[in-house]
This record gives structure tokens, sequence and C-alpha cells, in this order.
């Protein structure tokens, strides 16, 4: 109970903070803090903030505090089929000093917070309600989105979020309707809340019981034991598969996997087709899932099999399409699915190694299919990269600060590991000392730098959809893995530093909106942010000027001439894209999402700069090429001291073990002599030889490619202890 308090005071401090920084309630900050770990985490695509909060004709409580709803590419907003509200209570508002007790929901209580949704869903299918409703009303994009849409919704799924511990099951909630349309209810507690962030692997701990879905045990073929991994080949029936689904959705997708459907959401027309006309012949026709655990539990086993009945922290790395296919066609087609069964091969992965061994298991898993950028780029070597950067670069000190020294940016590749880097810090100066190094103001999620990258490179129709979406196309501005090697010097200290900057201006533009007296609300901030720096960065990019990131960078804050630049611009942008969303999407935030929006607007609108404000904010091409150029070739020195260091540490016994897998793998014929001799004269020397003659500097350049390659045919680095930069 502990942590679990320490976890609650960390989220009241990361409320407050938030609050403070953008102006804004606490219940929205709270609301904003939800949205991004749950979009992250797979339960949604991304919601948007628009609080009601009012009684029905009868004076009982009606709420809502943000929307959101996924549609396929093409797909009109006035024709969404699947909705999600969310609820945000978080209950500690002005609190000040440690909480040291925490608050607990039972099940009636949390029965009459999915009540005041119901009761507001009910209302807006009243024609009334909304024309009731004051044009400037921030809630009333919501209210004409469900009153245009709740003939034709099919689910709509609430989901409860709170600050207070719940008590009961979730699992007694029964599935609801309100005129036909399926209700499905969700929480989001302290207790998941804490999960997810103290979870190893970035994944939310899952426990799948089957028993609890009316299923028996399950009996699978062992195949192999690895001693780190054991695997074994099922069937696993459709409809077990499909209730699995329902309950945890995305979640159970390995995060690549979860990108890539989240980006396309689209399903498998032959798979629904076979389902509806040939269910029994599914296995045969269906390649299967691939899928990971962390355990399993065993009710009966042989030399050959096992009999299953439970899997711990299930991870769908290869399948997602087959996963959304069976679920499409039972909740929409409703589709019979007792006689399809899907062939599933399962690898039970150690805890500790899942983070490490889960992506290589997802990698070629799925090198049947053609290879998108974006389908691995959670693994991408760009993050390790740019995480290097953000450790080894601090901001320049500032004069308001008390220290002598600057900051740092934490960049955070691995989910949850800001937060379990201070969980590991037992002191209260030890956390005072991480805090004031990386404060929690400059931190930045993988989705959130593709976000801030993706404005810049005037995408701003993709940010509106979502982090998940700019994330993938991030991803395919980066490109492939194994073609990041010829750019990585690219992604130097001057990349870094304006990334930052871009960051900073993202932030303080979307500070500046929040307090402006002419926002309106309605969730229309997140769009107007993006697509006021998208169309500056297209208005420079078209007069090929390039602006003063430096500066930036070096204040860590917006500059004056920015600030004039985006006060006068960003209301003449929000505007613009109020007066040109077509009628079928009047809300703003929905027309954002939309290439002809973007079109339009990059196309049609003019603003008119101040010459001399627009000077000061820029800098010349002549400082950028040599500043480039400089830090690149820093990069590539820097690159190939981290690897030289790392491989003075590999002892004889591992470079026989490469030596040993490049001949397996038919590379060793087609290393270049140097290579050759370098590894051979490193195999052969004993420990004591190694110290005394480590490795120079040249060797280390020169195997530098051995390593790329073994590394793309799965050599375990971790079993023989290979440090990460090598790979």
């Amino acid at each position: 109970m502990t942590e679990l308090v320490d976890t609650l005071n960390e989220l009241i401090n990361d409320v407050m903070l938030h609050a403070q920084s953008y102006g804004m309630s606490y219940n929205e900050a709270f609301f904003d803090k939800i949205n991004s770990i749950l979009t992250e985490n797979g339960d949604v695509r991304e919601l948007t903030f628009s609080e009601y909060n009012g009684q029905d004709d009868k004076g009982r409580k009606m709420r809502a505090d943000g929307y959101g709803f996924d549609v396929e590419d093409g797909t009109e907003a006035s024709n969404i089929r699947e909705m999600t509200i969310l609820l945000s209570d978080y209950g500690y508002d002005g609190v000040s000093g440690e909480i040291d007790k925490i608050r607990t929901l039972n099940t009636d209580e949390l029965e009459k917070k999915f009540m005041e949704v119901k009761r507001f869903i009910e209302a807006c299918s009243s024609p009334s309600f909304v024309t009731d409703i004051a044009e400037t009303a921030r809630y009333r994009d919501l209210v004409e989105l469900l009153t245009q849409n709740l003939s034709k919704l099919e689910k709509i799924t609430i989901l409860y979020a709170t600050t207070s511990r719940f008590s009961g099951r979730i699992k007694e909630f029964k599935s609801d309707n309100i005129n036909g349309i399926k209700i499905n209810k969700h929480i989001y507690d302290l207790q998941r809340h804490h999960a997810i962030l103290t979870s190893k692997d970035g994944n939310e701990p899952t426990e799948i019981i089957f028993e609890e879905y009316g299923f028996d045990a399950l009996t699978a073929l062992k195949t192999s034991d690895g001693g780190n991994t054991q695997s074994m080949l099922l069937a696993i029936p459709g409809d077990l598969l499909f209730r699995i689904y329902e309950e945890h959705g995305a979640r159970l997708l390995e995060q690549n996997v979860r990108t890539y459907l989240q980006a396309r959401g689209n399903v498998n027309k032959g798979m629904i087709a076979t389902l509806k006309d040939n269910p029994e012949r599914f296995f045969s026709y269906n390649n299967g899932l691939t899928a990971t655990a962390s355990n399993i539990n065993v009710k009966k086993e042989t030399d050959t099999t096992i009999a299953i009945t439970g899997i711990k922290n299930l991870q769908i790395v290869n399948g997602g399409q087959t996963t959304a296919s069976i679920h499409y066609a039972k909740f929409k087609n409703n589709s019979d699915l007792s006689r399809v069964y899907v062939q599933m091969k399962l690898s039970v992965v150690d805890q500790e190694l899942l983070e490490k061994i889960v992506p290589r298991i997802a990698q070629f898993a799925n090198t049947q299919n053609k290879v998108n950028a974006a389908d691995f780029f959670a693994n991408h070597p760009f993050h390790r990269q740019f995480e290097n950067l953000s450790r080894t670069n601090p901001t320049p000190r500032q004069d308001n600060t008390v220290s002598n020294h600057g900051t740092y940016w934490y960049y955070e590749r691995a989910r949850g590991a800001y937060n379990n880097e201070t969980y590991k810090l037992k002191s209260a100066a030890e956390k005072r000392e991480f805090l004031n190094k990386f404060p929690k103001q400059q931190l930045i999620l993988k989705t959130d730098l593709a976000k801030y990258l993706m404005s810049f490179e005037r995408r701003p129709d993709i940010v509106s959809k979502g982090a998940q979406a700019a994330f993938v196309e991030h991803a395919n501005t980066i490109g492939l893995p194994e073609t990041f090697e010829k750019k990585e010097a690219s992604f130097n200290k001057i990349f870094y530093e304006q990334a930052i900057a871009k960051a900073i201006i993202f932030r303080e533009v979307d500070k500046l909106i929040q307090t402006a007296p002419w926002y309106e609300g309605g969730g229309s901030k997140a769009c107007t942010v993006t697509y006021s720096i998208a169309w500056f960065a297209e208005y420079l990019h078209k007069n090929k000027k390039i602006l003063d990131y430096e500066t930036v960078w070096k204040t860590q804050s917006l500059t004056p001439a920015l600030q004039s630049i985006f006060e006068a611009l960003t209301p003449k942008i929000y505007q613009a894209l109020k007066e040109s969303a077509p009628e079928n999407l009047s809300a703003v935030p929905q027309w954002a999402k939309r290439k002809g929006c973007w079109d339009n607007l990059k196309n049609n609108f003019e603003f008119h700069f101040d010459a001399e404000l627009l000077d000061s904010a820029l800098t010349s091409k002549e400082l950028q090429r040599e500043g480039q150029r400089v830090a690149r070739q820093e990069q590539k020195v820097f690159n190939s001291e981290m690897h030289w260091a790392a491989m003075t540490h590999l002892e004889p016994v591992t470079w026989k073990a490469i030596i040993d897998f490049c001949k397996r793998h038919d590379i060793y014929k087609q290393l270049l002599p140097n290579q050759m001799r370098d590894i051979e004269r490193l195999a052969n020397l004993t420990r004591a030889q190694i110290r005394m003659k480590p490795i120079t500097g040249l060797e280390a350049e020169n195997l530098q490619p051995v390593f790329q390659k073994i590394s793309s045919l799965d050599f375990d680095f971790h079993l023989h202890g290979i440090d990460e930069c090598l790979r």
C-alpha cells in the first residue's frame, strides 16, 4: 500500500505541475495525463477534452469530460459507429502536502458514475437538448457529435478515470445498452495507474483466466525449451479470442503492431468472408497468431503436452489483423465463432527478458510481410541515439536558476522509464538530485517527440489524428533500421538541440492558446497549435527562410519575436479552421484531421508578418550549414568512441562465439581481410592478454559492420553480455 500512496502523490504532483504550466483546471490536467497514458496503452486512439456538467429535466446529475472515436480512412465523421466517452474524477483540487490515505470506490458508487454518463447520452437523443446549448459552449462539439450519430452508433465505451482505488471487480459489470446501442464500461483507477507505471516491459500487466470466459484448459503441444523461453503450439477458440479482445482490446497487441493497426484501422475482408461462410475452414486458411507471455497457469503436463488454464501478460506480436477481424465479424456481423479455431504459437519469456526478446520475436514473425518503417519503429536505433543525446547534452545555464549547471531533457525511450528511475532512488536527497537534473517538465515521450517534429514537417492533419498517427509518420521520415547507419551522424547535437527547440515552441504555443481570451475551448486547442506551427513552417519553407532554433535552445523559451508572431497568428488560424469546416464536420478537431483541411489552409490562408519582427526570429543558411557540418563530424567521432569503449569489455570467449555465429550463417567468408585478421587476434588471446593489449580504435571501426550484420540475424547479445550500443 505504501507504493500505491507514493504513486498517488506522484500523480497529484504531475497534475498540479501540468495545470500550473498550462493555465488549466486540475480536472483538464488530469484528463491530459490519463489521455496520454491510455493512448499509448492501446485503450483509445486520442481523446478530446470537452467538459459537460449538468442535470437532466428531473434534476439528476449528467456528466462527460471528453470523447474519442475510431474511423477508417475516408470515413466521414458523421458516419462513426463506435465512440468512447471519458468521465474523469481528479478529486484533489488545491491539495497541498503529502497524501497519506487512499480513497476507495465500491461497485455501487462506480455504477452511479456510469449512470451520470448514460443520462448525458440519453439527453443527447433529444434534438432540443443541442438547440438549447450556446454556440460558444465548450462542450457543444461533443453534444453535436452524439446527437448526429446516435441513431447510427453501435457501441459506446464509457471510461471512468479516477484517483481512487476501485475495491470491486470490473467483470461484475454486464454490458448495457441505450436505444439498442451497446454500452461497455471500463475503469482506470489508481491501482491500474500504478500497474502501468511500474511495469518493467512497458506493457500493462494482465492475467487472462480461461474459466472466467467460460472455457476449460487448452491443450498445447510443447515444441522447445530454450531455458529463458518455452515455445508451444495450441488452437485457441474464436469465441475465447473474441472475448479476450473485447475486454483488453489493443492492449493485447505488441506496441509496434498496435501502432500499425491504429494508424490503418482496417480489417481483412477475406477473413470476414471466411468467418461468415466457412468458419470451420478458418484454421486451415489462416496463418494464425504469434504471441508471447511472461507466464502460464498449468493444470496438467505430460512429456509432450501441457494443459493451460491462464496466460499472464499476453502480447500478440503477429496476427493483430486476424484478431481484429474476428472481433469485427462477431461484433459487427454477429458471426457464429463456435466452429472457429486459430493456431497460436506461444512463447513464454522470462519476465526480465521481455523487453529484449519480444521485439525480436515480433520482427522475425513479421518478416513474411512487406516491412514498413513504422512497423518496428518502437525498437528503432533512432530512439537509442536520441536517448543518448538527451543524457549527454545539458541545457545552457539560465540566469534565473540557482544551479551552476544546466539541466537535462529526459527522452523516455521505454514507457515508464522516468518513473522507474525515481522509484529506484531510496532517499529524498537522491530523488531531489535526480529531479533537479531531469525536471519533470522536461520529460519527452516518444509519441510527443513525433508530434512536435511532424508539426514542423508540415503534417498538421496527421498530428491532429493523434500521437500514434504522428508516430507512424515520423517513422516513415526516419526510415528502416538497416538504412539508419548511413545517416546516423545526421542525428547529432544540432538535430537534438533543434528538436528540443521545436518541443519548447510547441509547448509554449499550447500555453499561449490555453490562456488566450479568444480561445473558446471545445477541444480545438491541439489542432490550432499544430496548424499554426505547420503553416508558419510552410511559409518559411516557401520563402526559403530559416528559423533561429539556436536562440530558443540557449534561452530554453519562446523568443520575444516568436511570442509576438504566434500571439498574432494563432487566433487567425483558429478562425480559418472554423470558417472552412464543412457542415458535416462542424467540430474543428474533426475537420483538422482531414488532408483537405490542411490543403485548404495551406493554399488559401494569408497572413502578413511584421518584417522586422520576422527577421529577428530567423538565421542565415550559411550559419546553419556550418553548424550542421561540425555537428555531423562530432557525432561520427562520438559514435566511434562509444563503440570502441564498449568493445574493450568483451572477453575472448565472446569473440569466439561471434566467429562461430558468423561461420554458421555463412558470414565469415564474406569478411574483409582486415576484419578476419582483427577478429581472429581477439578470439585467440587469453583474458590476461586481452587486457594487456585490448582492441584498438581502428579495429573497433573495422568490426562495427560485423556487429550490425549479426544483430540483423538475431545474435543473442544478452547471452554474451554485449553492450547495447554495439547493436
